[in-house]
């Protein structure tokens, strides 16, 4: 899967729960950062729906190494 660091960095934080405001908070970007880093990785995923969907696969790619979700 071929994502930017930056949403790279926004997927750890929602796999460990985090709501964006504080993936915003924790990246020290805004609010709407993140929603656009969020729509990007749902697109590349294929994942319209749920962003559990999102997290399953980019376990099963190996993305989330060392990340306790």
């Amino acid at each position: 899967m071929n994502l930017t660091d930056k949403q790279l960095d926004t997927l750890r934080c929602k796999a460990r729960g985090m709501t964006d405001k504080e993936t915003a908070d924790e990246l020290g970007v805004s609010l709407n950062s993140v929603k656009e880093r969020v729509t990007g990785i749902r697109r590349k995923f294929d994942a319209h729906g749920d962003f559990c969907a999102v997290v399953l696969k980019a376990e099963r790619a190996g993305l989330l190494a060392g990340v306790e979700v």
